[in-house]
């Protein structure tokens, strides 16, 4: 005997709805074509698109400084039966600033919503605080795929993602110190 289940189905294609948004772990996926490359300061990315980072870098976490700029190792033809690029709902990594040191490793995902994703309620995690500037922290507990800590906050119409090997109230005060080039 078969059993079924019912899906309820929407009339409303998806990305025309206005659900909430969840934003999904940004951490690159790592591999050869999305290695970091070696850093020096500023940075500044090839194409001029905006990158979150420390300024000023805190000599703790000064040791070696990397960049990515995705997408990486994409194929020259995008998969069949995508809808059209300005119908496409999701989160674009910009960059990646990684930074290494004494006090543990650090990593600031910058990335933005697509056209399509932008009309729409963020859900970006647990709310963990404020920067000083009155923009709301949160908190993003995502289980084995994660590093320790995660913090996210929206910049600019930009989200900006700081994750690391380091006690989450030292991302909190780091994160005052993250400025968008």
């Amino acid at each position: 005997m078969a059993i079924w289940r019912v899906l309820s189905a929407s009339a409303i294609p998806f990305w025309a709805s206005r659900q909430p948004l969840v934003v999904p772990a940004l951490n690159p996926l790592p591999g050869k074509e999305c290695a970091p490359r070696r850093a020096t300061l500023p940075i500044r990315a090839p194409d001029g698109r905006p990158s979150a980072q420390l300024s000023p870098v805190p000599a703790s976490l000064s040791h070696w400084i990397g960049t990515t700029f995705p997408p990486c190792g994409v194929p020259a033809r995008a998969p069949r039966g995508l809808p059209p690029a300005s119908k496409r709902v999701g989160i674009q990594i910009l960059s990646v600033i990684q930074y290494r040191g004494t006090e543990g490793t650090v990593a600031i995902v910058t990335a933005r919503a697509t056209p399509a994703a932008a009309h729409r309620t963020f859900v970006l995690g647990n709310r963990v605080g404020t920067l000083r500037d009155g923009s709301p922290l949160w908190g993003v507990h995502c289980g084995r795929n994660c590093p320790p800590s995660d913090i996210r906050w929206l910049k600019s119409g930009l989200i900006i993602d700081m994750a690391g090997k380091v006690p989450v109230d030292w991302l909190k005060v780091l994160a005052g110190s993250v400025v968008v080039k």
